[in-house]
């Protein structure tokens, strides 16, 4: 094995470095667990995305133990819309752990660069990262952290959610966060989230829905100027429809988004199998079921004296009625 020593001062890995098998190509992103470079799998002589932990950090037992389970989270769930975890490994006092390289912009520079995508495509890209994030809520885990820039797009147009790294057990087992950290980004995040409080995966579904509103008006959900203003916003007030910025989204995704960015819970698709239902009715333009609130399966029954609440008219899956 070569010189895999830092490439300066910073614990960053200069080009060239071969560590555990992997020759560094270049870094791609840089963050607060890790460092992740473009690299070479000798052996396989394939390019993957290596996530390599800094060795300051590596020699802290806690933060060691939290990369592994990091990555092991990762690698626990499977699905063609999910970034793939190759390998977890350590060297040379560095710990990484290899995935699925996707050479494509994220959903994020494409919103930059492009403006808000067309309906078909966001009922698509829509499904399969529900899809992605079921099979990861079956695992029992909650992503914590859907937005553009964690969404790459592959080769044939598939979207693949990336960044595991914030993931969390829905029970708590094998946590990477410490108690009470508050993780994700404010602009895309629930408010049980926000509020620190234990998550399920409707908090990725609300992560889901402001998502796409971004991408299908331009706009976030709640426009501030700095992140406490934008959770404050969020806590006073409900989400604003996404016709009201782009007439051109049709009735019906305009009340699957409004469901999904429901403040309360309780009030959003109890999972992503009845959000991917809808969005095939629309896709298919038929007619959405009436809505019917229920509380999530490990929540319970809703409170005595909660009634759920019920659109007595259905809704029309394209157009004006």
């Amino acid at each position: 094995m070569g010189d895999s020593s830092a490439g300066n001062e910073d614990d960053e890995l200069a080009p060239g470095t071969v560590l555990g098998g992997y020759r560094i190509v270049e870094r791609i992103a840089r963050g607060g667990m890790g460092t992740v470079y473009r690299a070479c799998q000798l052996s396989m002589d394939r390019v993957v995305a290596l996530k390599v932990l800094p060795r300051h950090l590596a020699a802290d037992p806690d933060y060691a133990r939290r990369f592994e389970r990091e990555a092991r989270v990762a690698g626990g769930c499977e699905h063609p819309n999910l970034i793939r975890v190759f390998e977890v490994g350590a060297a040379d006092g560095w710990s990484f752990y290899a995935m699925e390289h996707i050479d494509g912009p994220t959903l994020a520079k494409l919103s930059r660069s492009g403006g808000p995508i067309a309906e078909a495509k966001a009922l698509r890209w829509m499904a399969r990262l529900a899809g992605a994030l079921g099979e990861a809520h079956r695992a029992g885990v909650v992503h914590r952290d859907v937005k553009p820039d964690n969404i790459l797009l592959a080769p044939g147009d598939e979207p693949k959610l990336a960044d595991l790294g914030l993931a969390k057990r829905a029970d708590g087992r094998g946590d990477i966060t410490a108690a009470g950290d508050v993780i994700g980004t404010p602009r895309f995040m629930a408010p049980e989230q926000a509020r620190g409080e234990t998550l399920d995966g409707r908090a990725d579904l609300y992560a889901l829905g402001a998502t796409f509103f971004r991408l299908l008006t331009g706009r976030h959900v709640y426009e501030a100027s700095s992140p406490q203003a934008v959770l404050l916003k969020q806590a006073r007030e409900e989400a604003p429809r996404a016709r009201t910025f782009n007439p051109t989204v049709s009735r019906a995704l305009d009340q699957v988004l409004a469901r999904l960015l429901e403040r309360e819970r309780d009030k959003r698709y109890a999972d992503a199998a009845a959000l991917i239902s809808d969005l095939e009715r629309i896709a298919r333009n038929q007619t959405l079921p009436m809505r019917q609130d229920h509380a999530h399966p490990r929540t319970g029954a809703p409170p005595a004296g909660h009634a759920q609440r019920t659109h007595a008219e259905p809704t029309r899956a394209h157009g004006p009625r």
